[in-house]
């Protein structure tokens, strides 16, 4: 079973086929990750929070729920979760959004890392899309947004399985680092062929 970890700012890219596993788990506490997935067969295809959110009428993970595309396509399914507060409604981080919280940036923003991918695949947009925030705990008060320390506990995890030919990118947030050493892995992701 390939597995990679990473540390706050850093990125993985994973490709995966039907049926495949793919897990995303926190090595310590108070880490995020987010992920996003383009569909293998052409990656201007990609998974959309929005229409996920409203298909299966949730704003957080569920195990059996479906993450969907903007094409209206199945990308990937959660089939374990052992935390149930993650955030379908939040962009990914910005340096925008590290100085409008006064939080210090470690390494590359999630935007950048998910930019990076996207370029290098001939889509230099700038527009990123909305992530699945692993871990993300929006703090919503008085109509104004924020964010909570993240949620995860050393061993929390969130297993999905591939509905589609699909490429996963999971970037380890910079600014809900669980570690005060930059250099320390935050994030463990693991996947395997479903005939492995």
């Amino acid at each position: 079973m390939p597995d990679v970890t990473l540390t706050a700012g850093s990125a993985a890219a994973i490709s995966l086929s039907p049926g495949d596993a793919l897990s995303v788990r926190a090595i310590v506490a108070g880490q995020v990750a987010e992920l996003v997935a383009h569909s293998a067969a052409d990656p201007r295809e990609r998974l959309s929070t929005l229409l996920t959110g409203l298909a299966e009428e949730a704003h957080t993970l569920r195990e059996g729920m479906t993450l969907w595309s903007q094409e209206y396509r199945p990308l990937l399914r959660v089939e374990e979760l052992t935390n149930d507060e993650h955030d379908l409604a939040l962009e990914a981080c910005t340096p925008w959004l590290g100085r409008a919280l006064g939080a210090e940036l470690v390494g590359d923003c999630c935007w950048t890392s998910f930019r990076a991918w996207l370029e290098g695949e001939g889509l230099p947009e700038k527009w990123v899309p909305y992530p699945v925030g692993i871990f993300k705990r929006a703090d919503e008060r008085d109509g104004r947004y924020g964010l909570r320390p993240g949620s995860s506990r050393p061993g929390d995890l969130v297993r999905f399985s591939a509905a589609s030919a699909c490429t996963v990118l999971v970037s380890a947030c910079p600014l809900t680092r669980g570690a005060a050493d930059p250099a320390a892995p935050v994030i463990e992701v693991t996947w395997n062929e479903q005939n492995s």
